[in-house]
């Protein structure tokens, strides 16, 4: 799967490859700019999801997923490189 969502102030792209029906590895990359154009930031990822639960009904189905991510972000507030971890659900 391959997505990205492009805007003046953030974009973002991606790509997993699913390699069971609840497991997930990808890649990714985001560039973050302030309002103000006074901050930026580069994240480049590598992403890890997983299905935690699934619940179907005869007309919906709720999907619970874990996402992280880890990788180096780079801005221009700031020198070198850093760590950063992203967990979501």
């Amino acid at each position: 799967m391959a997505m990205g969502d492009l805007g003046p102030n953030w974009r973002e792209v991606w790509a997993n490859y699913a390699f069971t029906a609840r497991d997930a590895v990808g890649v990714g990359g985001q560039i973050m700019r302030a309002d103000d154009k006074q901050k930026r930031r580069e994240f480049g990822e590598v992403t890890y999801t997983r299905l935690i639960q699934r619940w179907n009904t005869r007309d919906a189905q709720t999907n619970v997923w874990l996402l992280a991510s880890i990788g180096g972000v780079q801005g221009n507030d700031f020198a070198g490189t850093k760590t950063m971890v992203s967990p979501g659900v």
